[in-house]
């Protein structure tokens, strides 16, 4: 091979060498990028899960120490123990269930910042970020707990959609959901203002040990999921298998995306 052979050898290597150098450096970049993004996902969704789980905890924690509370029987200082508990606060929460309370406390579950961002860029909440609530309320007569409130609020990642569930203990006399022919244990279903997704529970002191439990058996496991809550089943699965069995005594339809709902489907 002669020196000007060799010499355009190897110019023509040095150019294969450019132009592959010019390829791969746009595909390295978009692999390089690609994995700091899904790295950043992955963090992220870590840091979530495991702020959404402290929280979720806490909320209940919470309704353990409200379960053992009973209107007409629990005094001011079993209230006074869970409020110093959760930080409290005096609120103007009211009910029919208690005319003229002498006074009214609440307890609040949640993270506000978390909630803040989930509120102001709601294209976050498909991937995590739904902002969600538990509340508890108390109403105080006579030196006794006359009512009492635990409910669970999250808006979910489709559209403007939200959840509610929530269960209330009230005293004896008051009318629970009269329509559903049960003074004891009360349930109420429905979609509210079309965008609220809506189940709960009542009991008065006459219902019996399986229908309170029953009542006051929240799942809060899809706080913390992916997917997140999509419907008041997943919250009160015993609340809703019985709402499920008394509509159908009763002749009633269950509401259409409720009853369609693999979840709430897979608890008839």
């Amino acid at each position: 091979m002669t020196s000007i052979q060799a010499a355009f050898s190897n110019e023509v290597e040095t150019s294969r060498t450019k132009v592959r150098f010019l390829i791969l450096r746009p595909v390295r970049t978009v692999l390089w990028i690609s994995g700091s993004f899904i790295l950043v996902i992955v963090f992220g969704q870590s840091v979530l899960r495991r702020i959404n789980l402290q929280t979720r905890k806490r909320a209940e924690s919470l309704l353990e120490d409200i379960r053992r509370l009973k209107p007409g029987a629990s005094t001011t200082s079993d209230v006074q123990r869970i409020l110093d508990s959760y930080q409290g606060q005096k609120s103007s929460g009211l009910s029919s269930a208690c005319s003229a309370p002498d006074s009214s406390y609440s307890v609040r579950v949640s993270h506000d910042r978390l909630n803040q961002i989930g509120r102001s860029l709601p294209i976050l909440r498909p991937y995590g970020v739904r902002p969600w609530s538990v509340k508890a309320m108390f109403l105080l007569k006579d030196g006794l707990l006359c009512y009492l409130e635990y409910s669970v609020e999250i808006a979910r990642g489709d559209k403007d959609q939200e959840v509610r569930a929530s269960v209330t203990a009230q005293p004896l006399g008051s009318d629970i959901f009269s329509d559903l022919q049960n003074h004891r244990y009360g349930i109420d279903d429905g979609v509210v203002r079309q965008y609220i997704h809506r189940l709960a529970a009542a009991v008065s002191p006459e219902a019996d040990p399986e229908e309170h439990r029953h009542a006051f058996q929240f799942d809060l496991a899809c706080l913390t999921s992916f997917q997140g809550c999509r419907q008041p089943c997943e919250i009160l699965p015993l609340v809703w298998m019985d709402y499920v069995k008394r509509s159908r005594d009763l002749g009633w339809r269950l509401p259409q995306e409720a009853e369609n709902d693999p979840k709430c489907a897979s608890l008839k």
